[in-house]
């Protein structure tokens, strides 16, 4: 059964706001980012990737991780 992802957003959204100054706050950027990283894990899981061994999950929670890593340290 396939789920319509409710509150789509992506890297490739969170680029072009940063690139045209979409972004009113740190804060707001940082809720895209997380928002990405919160609807791979969730719905990644359905995706059907040529490569049998690809872990979506394992792979975006190396990404979220180091991503907090980065937040904690500008925004100390």
């Amino acid at each position: 059964m396939q789920r319509k992802v409710k509150e789509p957003m992506d890297l490739s959204v969170v680029a072009m706001k940063l690139n045209t100054d979409g972004y009113a706050t740190p804060a707001a950027f940082h809720a895209d980012v997380a928002l990405t990283f919160t609807n791979a894990l969730k719905y990644g899981g359905n995706i059907q990737y040529e490569d049998p061994d690809t872990k979506v999950s394992a792979t975006v929670e190396t990404l979220a991780k180091s991503g907090l890593e980065v937040w904690q340290k500008v925004t100390g």
